[in-house]
Formats: C-alpha cells, sequence, structure tokens
C-alpha cells in the first residue's frame, strides 16, 4: 500500500473512531504533495464541520470546488456547492460558485439563473454593489432583458448613481421600440426626460459607431457599463424557462438533464421532474436523472414517491454497484424522512461501503448509529 493510501486510511479509522484532531492531523499531511485529491478538502471540511468550526469547514469546501473546477471535475464541484447549501441555506456565496462552474462549462443559461439568485439575495442583504458586480457577465448572455434593465434603473437610483439609472431606461426604451412596444417605448422616453435626459441621443450615437451596431451595447459602452440587476427573480425566471424550453429538442437529453439541474437547485421541482423525465430516456443519462428526480420528491415532501421511484431504479437498472451510490444515498436520506431508520442505516452502510468518503454519508451513519 502506498504511503499516501496508508495516510488517508489512518485518517478515515480516526474519523470513524471520532478521533477527528488526529483526522485531520494525517490529513493536512496530503496537502504537502504538489497533486492534491481534491476530495482531501472535501472531507477535511466534513471534518471541521463535525468538529463545530463551520467556518473552517467551509473555507475546505471552497477550495475542493476550486479544486475540482481546476481539473474539470465539474459534476464533484457542483456537488460540494449543493452540500453547503443543504449544511447552511444562508451561504449565499454557493450560488456565486454554481453560476462561475455553468459559466466555465459554457451552460450560460444555467449559470444566468444561479447569478440571478446570488444578487436576489445580496439585494435582500442590502448589499447592492456587488449585487450590480456579480451581474457584469450576465449582461452578455442576456442584454435585452427589458424589465431587468428597469429594475436595474431603480437599484441605481437607491444607490444615488442618476446617471447609470437614466442609462438604464434608455436602454429599456431602445429594446421596447426595437421589439414594437410603442406605448411602453414612450412610457421608457417619459421617464427619461423626467430624470433630465434626451432619449434622441441614442441614435445619433448610433449613426456615429455605425449602422450594424446595436444602440444598447453602445449607449453601455458609451458610458462604461455593461451589468444589470434582478429585483424580481421570478418574472425573469419565467421569460428564461420560456425562452429555454423552446430552444431544446426533445431529444437533446444532455440539455433536458442540465436544465433539471438548475429547477432543482432554484425549488423549481416539478418543472426540474419534467426535465428529468426526458432525459432518463438516455441510457447514460437514467441513473442521475431517477437519482435527482428522487431527490425532487424528497424536497417537494413526497417521500413515498421518492422511496418507490429510487427503489425501481435500482431494481431495473443493470450497472455496477458504484453507479448506484448516488441513488442509494438519496434512497437513505428519503427513509430518514419517515423513520425508517434501521432502512435508512442499511443504505448509508452501502454507500460508505463503495465510497467512504462519499458527500456526509459516513457522519449521517454514526449519528444513525448513535441514535439507535
Amino acid at each position: 500500500m502506498s504511503e499516501i493510501l496508508s495516510i488517508r486510511k489512518r485518517a478515515h479509522e480516526y474519523a470513524q473512531a471520532g478521533d477527528l484532531d488526529n483526522a485531520l492531523e494525517e490529513y493536512r499531511k496530503l496537502l504537502k504533495n504538489d497533486d492534491v485529491d481534491p476530495n482531501i478538502y472535501n472531507l477535511m471540511g466534513d471534518i471541521h464541520f463535525k468538529k463545530g468550526d463551520e467556518q473552517s469547514a467551509f473555507r475546505q469546501y471552497e477550495e475542493a470546488v476550486r479544486k475540482y473546477g481546476k481539473e474539470d471535475l465539474y459534476s464533484n464541484a457542483i456537488a460540494v456547492c449543493r452540500k453547503m447549501l443543504r449544511l447552511d441555506p444562508d451561504f449565499i456565496d454557493a450560488f456565486r460558485l454554481l453560476g462561475d462552474l455553468y459559466f466555465e462549462q459554457g451552460f450560460g443559461g444555467e449559470a444566468v439563473g444561479y447569478v440571478l439568485e446570488y444578487a436576489e439575495k445580496l439585494i435582500d442583504k442590502g448589499d447592492l454593489q456587488r449585487a450590480v458586480d456579480s451581474l457584469k457577465k450576465v449582461i452578455e448572455f442576456a442584454p435585452d432583458k427589458v424589465k431587468v434593465r428597469e429594475q436595474l434603473a431603480e437599484v441605481y437610483s437607491h444607490l444615488g448613481l442618476p446617471d447609470e439609472a437614466r442609462s438604464e431606461i434608455i436602454a429599456a426604451e431602445e429594446i421596447y421600440r426595437r421589439t414594437g412596444d410603442a406605448d411602453m417605448a414612450a412610457r421608457m422616453k417619459e421617464r427619461v426626460e423626467q430624470m433630465g435626459g434626451v432619449v434622441d441621443t441614442v441614435s445619433r450615437d448610433v449613426s456615429v459607431e455605425g449602422e450594424g451596431t446595436d444602440r444598447v451595447e453602445i449607449v453601455h459602452k458609451r458610458i462604461g457599463l455593461a451589468h444589470h440587476v434582478p429585483v424580481k427573480i421570478e418574472e425573469v425566471l419565467r421569460s428564461f424557462r420560456e425562452e429555454v424550453t423552446k430552444a431544446l429538442g426533445e431529444e437533446d437529453y444532455q440539455s433536458h438533464y442540465d436544465l433539471g439541474i438548475s429547477y432543482l437547485d432554484l425549488g423549481l421541482y416539478d418543472e426540474a421532474l419534467t426535465e428529468f423525465g426526458v432525459s432518463r430516456k438516455h441510457p447514460e443519462l437514467a441513473l442521475r436523472s431517477i437519482e435527482l428526480a428522487g431527490r425532487c420528491f424528497v424536497e417537494k415532501g413526497d417521500v413515498d414517491l421518492a422511496i418507490e421511484e429510487l427503489k425501481a431504479g435500482l431494481e431495473t437498472q443493470a450497472t455496477q454497484e458504484s453507479d448506484c451510490i448516488g441513488l442509494r444515498y438519496i434512497l437513505a436520506m428519503a427513509y430518514e424522512k419517515v423513520d425508517q431508520l434501521e432502512e435508512a442505516r442499511q443504505c448509508y452502510e452501502q454507500v460508505c461501503e463503495s465510497d467512504p468518503g462519499y458527500r456526509d454519508a459516513t457522519l449521517r451513519l454514526e449519528e444513525l448509529s448513535k441514535n439507535q
């Protein structure tokens, strides 16, 4: 057995025995290596959290996300982000991390949902400037979200930035005009005039820049802006769902799966179930789709349906045990919800046998063992 495996084995044994300090000490030895397994940071985070040191735990989790992302292990990184939200729903930076991860993968649509959620929570906290900054990249993906621009104008007004607020209204007027909504364009023009601006300057800027240039981009280029902030996220998400649904084909299974994950993390469980119902038709996505559908049912409170779905998936899918680990983990959680603790314990044991470091299965198994 290599030295690294020996250290990991000792660390795991210490953790199982409740000797968390020695477990951490063993894991720290592995951090001296140049090529550190990102899962080490994840495991260290679990131990810190069990010790009650949430701040250290989340530092380790964030490092795990960074390392996973660097190695293109995006599914692992996303799983850690979700764990952080499960452990602390108020840890809003997890939404920022999720947005970054999806942008890095080129899934701009999914990333927008997380960044909007992040901005919404920042706004709730009164941190308007960080909300503005966090959405600079979103405008590149959805520059014509006119309602978003209107709301951003209001945010800028609250921040005491009248020029920036006026520029958003100018941009909104141009979008309405270009899309044929003359009434709303007129309202925006009136608002600009009330704010001390002249909408016609947009047209003059366009003629200077050239005929083929987008007018909204020119307005923002002139004043150095490229961002917006949503205040009413529900309206933005509704529009986003409609646009994405139109764009996807029935057989674009991966996109349906990715969209389902976005809906799940935003708490849109019925929409997520619809998407997973499509993606499960693909053999390579079937198990993961069933797993996440089970999680949707758990989150909705339909635990009996979750158990039925997950058990059926385990019975009908002929595959290796390691491929079923996610289904067993969610099934164990469902059993816990309905106080079928022995069944839950058995599932967690099977998960830990396959992968002792899988999510927080070891910690959950220990808690169940203590209470029985």
